[in-house]
């Protein structure tokens, strides 16, 4: 499996793992910078180490051919512990950041930063893990002043099937306009030559910031006064009212609205996240 990982800490934790009398784990050593590939073959536990670095990025790959366990450390072979049998299959699932109990929930919780994580079905060769070193720590491929804008497209798309479908219809004046405007911003950062990315996340957050405010006008009911009986009858029971339902949302589409919101801005937050590691695997 491979790992590439910044340890924060230098207590015992396992960045990567679900071994439980089963499976396999990278597990630091309480007190050290020391990494060990917990393998679980023949029934006992293969352990090849390395040394990491703390506060750094690191590769780490540990494979199983069969014959030996080993340990590779940023493309060079690190330890290797001869094994013979087969890898007793996990029952539970593997976790990123921690190890699994065996109840399945998180244990030996890792502080660390994870920028990329995999486990391949064979057993990866020396040329294999220094291919894997090279593309996981190589720049990424953007060329300078590049901009993202494909979250703004969607989200002014989004917002202008709204228009389009009379969703905004019936809205309050003030949430209307707010609206109007974010949209009408957002074309506007779209339509610039050179928008810099913060302009781009900008528009975002106040276009999703502007549906998620899009409110029903309502209109107060008149209160009907019923009208007297001449004669009413002694058996007559009085009508009890209904309680009006709980929960309803403020125009047709709001749970739509909302949703496509989160969604939005989830994805906001997933795209921020990915620049963010990428940045800190060449930081």
């Amino acid at each position: 499996m491979e790992l590439y990982y910044k340890p924060l800490d230098n207590k015992n934790n396992d960045p990567m793992g679900n071994t439980q009398l089963s499976g396999f784990c990278f597990e630091q050593k309480s007190g050290t910078n020391t990494v060990e590939f917990w393998t679980r073959v023949g029934g006992t536990y293969v352990k090849p180490a390395a040394q990491v670095t703390q506060g750094a990025w690191n590769h780490l790959v540990g494979t199983f051919d069969g014959s030996s366990v080993k340990l590779y450390l940023n493309g060079e072979l690190q330890d290797t512990k001869s094994a013979s049998g087969s890898i007793t299959v996990p029952p539970l699932y593997m976790f990123l950041g921690g190890d699994t109990t065996s109840n399945g929930n998180l244990e030996y919780a890792a502080n660390c930063e994870i920028a990329l994580a995999r486990v391949y079905t064979g057993a990866m060769n020396a040329e294999d893990v220094q291919k894997a070193y090279e593309e996981a720590t190589q720049p990424d491929d953007v060329q300078p002043g590049e901009v993202n804008t494909y979250l703004l497209e969607k989200t002014v798309e989004y917002a202008q099937s709204l228009v389009d479908s009379g969703d905004t219809n019936g809205v309050t004046d003030a949430a209307k306009a707010a609206f109007d405007k974010a949209l009408s911003d957002a074309k506007a950062v779209l339509e610039k030559a050179n928008p810099s990315q913060a302009e781009v996340d900008a528009a975002v957050e106040a276009l999703a910031s502007a549906m998620n405010g899009l409110t029903a006008e309502t209109t107060p009911q008149p209160t009907q006064t019923p009208e007297a009986s001449q004669t009413p009858e002694a058996t007559q029971k009085p009508v009890v009212s209904e309680k009006p339902e709980t929960n309803v949302p403020q125009t047709g589409d709001a749970s739509q609205l909302a949703a496509m919101v989160g969604v939005l801005m989830s994805s906001a937050t997933a795209l921020g996240g990915v620049a963010i590691a990428r940045k800190r695997r060449n930081g």
